[in-house]
């Protein structure tokens, strides 16, 4: 059961903090990556909504949202964003997408400036999503990396009842077998919080996943992120396998990145490993925002 009070509308299944206490002009819309679903940002999303508007969302075909008809790919997932957004009123909002949901923003950004103030990356990993795509056999060259695509298709497989899962997260040696690729620390992670996180992660959405990645080879990230005109914000683990700063200032270079923080002792699941960190980050990029309207960069 989602630790968030959700909702459903045009057939999304969504968490939306309005009409609550939350103040400020510019609303938060938190993606998360095909494959999992809108419970990854159960850390995260109670904070955001005591300062900002929060809305997160289950993409089409993952979570509680349907599978669109046709193609599943980068432009019919942000199709959804942009389906949900204009039913509940959002405008010039902070979309900030995890990992691949990051390509999820970008195109939303690019599709619906009416939508995007801004865009904010979480282990945006973009540019490694594409290289194993095109190239799977190599990334087998990082043994991390390796493991961590392995055990993520393995664990997919593997139907556990709930029950049993929730029982088996409690134990902080079960959550370094199957975290430690993933995280810098997986035994201080919160069990209830990770098994929200990974409740909806199974076959058919690793699956879908799969073929999501694959279509990507058709889409160049970096013409994506040419598109986007809005400031841009990028977060990240130093020990996150997926990805590097590398990847970071290759990004740099094709968006106007008005902030960048790479968070020490964190993996590539920030926002379950440094809920806090995350949240400050996000107000912040608000903020700046909201009070200035340019484009000068801020510190890290």
């Amino acid at each position: 059961m989602s630790a968030l009070r959700t909702k459903q509308i045009a057939g999304i299944r969504y968490f939306d903090s309005f009409p609550g206490a939350a103040v400020g002009e510019t609303p938060i819309v938190l993606i998360h990556s095909p494959g999992s679903s809108l419970d990854f940002w159960t850390a995260v999303a109670p904070a955001l909504r005591r300062q900002r508007r929060t809305v997160a969302l289950d993409l089409p075909g993952f979570g509680g949202t349907p599978r669109p008809p046709g193609r599943l790919d980068l432009a019919s997932l942000s199709a959804g964003v942009g389906t949900l957004l204009d039913a509940i009123g959002v405008r010039n909002a902070v979309v900030a997408g995890f990992s691949l949901g990051g390509a999820v923003a970008l195109r939303t950004a690019a599709d619906r400036p009416d939508l995007v103030r801004g865009v904010a990356l979480v282990s945006g990993c973009l540019f490694s999503a594409r290289r194993m795509a095109e190239r799977p056999f190599g990334a087998l060259t990082n043994p991390r990396q390796a493991f961590a695509l392995g055990l993520q298709f393995l664990e997919s497989l593997i139907p556990i009842a709930e029950a049993t899962k929730h029982a088996l997260l409690r134990s902080k040696a079960v959550r370094v077998l199957l975290f430690s690729p993933f995280v810098a620390r997986p035994a201080a992670l919160n069990p209830d919080r990770v098994r929200d996180a990974v409740s909806h992660v199974n076959a058919v959405y690793t699956a879908r996943l799969v073929r999501l990645m694959l279509s990507s080879r058709r889409t160049r990230f970096e013409d994506l992120m040419r598109e986007v005109q809005q400031p841009a914000a990028l977060i990240w683990g130093a020990d996150d396998p997926m990805m590097t700063a590398t990847d970071a200032q290759r990004a740099e270079e094709l968006l106007n990145v008005v902030l960048r923080t790479e968070l020490p002792d964190c993996g590539h699941w920030p926002m379950l490993e440094q809920p806090d960190r995350v949240v400050g980050f996000l107000i912040r990029y608000a903020r700046h925002l909201e009070q200035s309207g340019s484009r000068e960069r801020l510190g890290g």
